[in-house]
């Protein structure tokens, strides 16, 4: 739910019981639209959130730390310079309005005290953070607005500020005086509009949910008109609007958030308990409550963000490798002729007596096939016989070589394109931080890996020329250089492979970790590289290893403990091998994680002892061949919860 100006109001009364006194030590800014105040109080340190996000703005303590840019903004430079060591008068929210405003004093070098105000407008798109000095003019603001954006009320440095258009609904106040007089707190230009409507168009810092919470404890479906309304209900909704009204007046806030179901993680928050909000969560404060719906909702946008970054990178090289393979296979294509030109050189010379003198053309019988057939071979008239021949001939030197390095690049692509296939996939599948954390390793080892490979001594002299200019004036002194260089290499090889090491041990513990209904253990690898490790590594020989037929897919590893494993524990791996397959992914309409429907769907998961897989020489993570195996068809099936 967005946050209204009633929340606005006890959160202010909450924040300047909290800070009133508080000390400002640091200000970041970690990101275009968020700015943290780090505040001493108490001898605790304090981390104050202020977000201008238009799709969640908002002001409240929190206990996540984040990430700060190397080099920080004008505006966040601007608010250290006014605001760092200064010590918060107050902190108000004026007129039940979606605004909260931090009023700092600082003493100069007179000992003066100079008041700063630093204002947060929370209101949607129009969401802003802005410094005032004392004489209430704008010094700077995180988002400026002139002329061209808006006509009504520009915010710009060195401006006066002006708050947003007053909105003519009713304050507490008036509303409860409306009421006392018998009449419902609705403006006349809202009588025309369904009850719900009415009372948030009427009353000032009023949600549609705590509109509809008014509804609800007069037991008036929100969507009756309001002229509609019989006088029983028209009564029945003022006492409701006056209990929550009074409520207001008499600062009695319960600070809740709510969950869609009981235990689930909490997604909204009002200043109220609310009945139809969903699940209620109690908590001790607004700001607590606001910071446990804004870090899951910050954790599940990081999560798909580290995604959709991960996947872009890798659809790039997918895209990539794929144009490679185009264009390698077009090399063969045009390849294909090259035994024909081997062919007419041979003919040209068998014949060239025939050849007269300047003939652009020649007929040749090749009596190799059967029958013998007739060719007609274009010469250059400008050349011999034995001169075209030549010429042919070293055109089918150049197509063959051609030709052969295309067929092992053209291996080499569909190599490539088979291991960021499988890449992609672990990425969709993925459900959970550890599993991006997994294949970011994993992307990154293999970086190290394949970028430290020793080089040879063609293009190690190649880099020592580079760095050491000219040539040396003695043999000791390029020695000297050649040494140091192939050092520098050995130190970066080094490196690089403790990084790949480091990288690959932190991968071997993390296993999906299941359990089948009658107690057998079911690993699952979370990338390539935890594949390679859970099957040639973590498994017993005798435990059965499963995977989907000819399409890419995690390992699974049936831990049978050297018994014969139960049919029922045998199909329940498979579905979970096809869950985590492409097929799933591309196929059901939800994602993998999701509790969609796969029963139409049915995938060919072949499973063999573990003994019987082999990992080819050479071969890409991931990869491996097997036999003697079983294929069983089954529909994929969500595991149930780790382990």
């Amino acid at each position: 739910m967005p946050l209204d100006g009633i929340t606005t109001h006890f959160l202010s009364r909450e924040l300047h019981s909290a800070l009133q006194g508080a000390r400002i030590d640091k200000i970041y800014q970690p990101d275009s639209y968020e700015l943290l105040i780090h505040v001493r109080q108490d001898s605790k340190n304090l981390r104050l959130l202020l977000s201008a996000n238009p799709a969640a703005p908002r002001l409240h303590f929190t206990e996540i730390s984040r990430e700060n840019p190397a080099l920080p903004s004008a505006f966040c430079m601007l608010l250290r310079k006014h605001l760092v060591g200064g010590r918060v008068l107050s902190v108000s929210s004026p007129g039940y309005e979606r605004i909260i405003e931090i009023t700092v004093g600082t003493v100069d070098e007179l000992n003066d005290i100079n008041e700063k105000r630093l204002i947060i407008e929370m209101m949607g798109r129009y969401s802003n953070v802005i410094l005032l000095n004392a004489q209430n003019r704008i010094l700077d603001s995180l988002l400026h607005v002139d002329a061209r954006m808006s006509r009504v009320r520009e915010i710009q440095p060195a401006r006066p500020y002006s708050y947003p258009p007053v909105q003519s609904k009713f304050p507490p106040l008036a509303a409860l005086d409306y009421i006392h007089r018998g009449e419902l707190p609705i403006l006349p230009e809202a009588m025309g509009r369904p009850l719900e409507k009415a009372l948030q168009e009427s009353l000032l810092g009023f949600s549609p949910v705590l509109a509809r919470e008014i509804c609800y404890l007069s037991g008036v479906d929100p969507r009756t008109g309001v002229r509609q309304l019989k006088p029983d209900e028209s009564a029945a909704v003022e006492r409701s609007a006056e209990q929550i009204i009074q409520r207001i007046l008499r600062e009695e806030p319960c600070p809740t958030a709510y969950s869609e179901e009981p235990g689930g993680v909490a997604t909204d928050y009002h200043a109220f308990l609310l009945h139809e909000a969903g699940c209620p969560i109690p908590y001790t404060s607004i700001s607590s409550a606001m910071d446990a719906v804004y870090r899951e909702r910050d954790k599940s946008f990081d999560f798909e963000q580290k995604r959709r970054d991960l996947l872009l990178r890798l659809r790039s090289s997918l895209d990539h490798a794929t144009r490679r393979k185009t264009v390698h296979q077009g090399d063969i294509d045009a390849c294909a002729d090259r035994e024909t030109l081997k062919e007419w050189g041979r003919l040209i010379l068998a014949e060239s007596y025939r050849i007269p003198d300047a003939a652009s053309s020649f007929v040749a019988t090749n009596y190799e096939e059967e029958p013998p057939s007739e060719w007609q071979i274009p010469l250059d008239p400008t050349l011999t016989p034995a001169e075209n021949a030549q010429v042919l001939f070293k055109r089918y030197a150049k197509m063959k070589g051609k030709y052969g390095a295309a067929v092992g690049f053209l291996e080499e692509d569909e190599r490539a394109i088979e291991y960021l296939s499988s890449l992609c996939l672990a990425v969709e599948n993925a459900t959970e931080p550890l599993d991006l954390q997994a294949i970011r390793e994993e992307m990154e080892s293999s970086f190290t890996l394949s970028s430290t490979s020793g080089q040879k001594g063609a293009a190690r002299d190649k880099d020592v020329g580079k760095y050491f200019p000219g040539k040396a004036k003695s043999g000791n002194q390029g020695s000297r250089a050649l040494r140091a260089a192939g050092k520098a290499s050995q130190r970066k090889n080094s490196v690089g492979n403790q990084k790949a090491k480091k990288a690959a041990d932190s991968l071997k513990q993390t296993f999906r970790n299941y359990m089948s209904s009658d107690g057998y253990e079911i690993l699952c690898g979370r990338n390539n590289v935890q594949n390679d490790q859970l099957t040639l590594k973590t498994a017993a020989q005798t435990d059965l290893w499963f995977h989907v037929q000819k399409m890419p897919g995690t390992h699974v590893i049936l831990r049978t403990q050297g018994k014969d494993a139960s049919e029922n524990a045998i199909l329940e791996a498979a579905q979970t091998a096809a869950f985590f397959s492409r097929t799933v992914t591309r196929s059901a309409q939800g994602k993998p994680g999701t509790s969609s429907d796969y029963s139409g769907l049915k995938i060919a998961v072949d499973y063999c002892p573990v003994k019987n897989v082999k990992k080819p020489s050479g071969a890409k993570p991931g990869m491996v061949v097997y036999d003697h195996y079983k294929t069983v068809w089954v529909s994929p099936s969500e595991p149930s919860k780790e382990a």
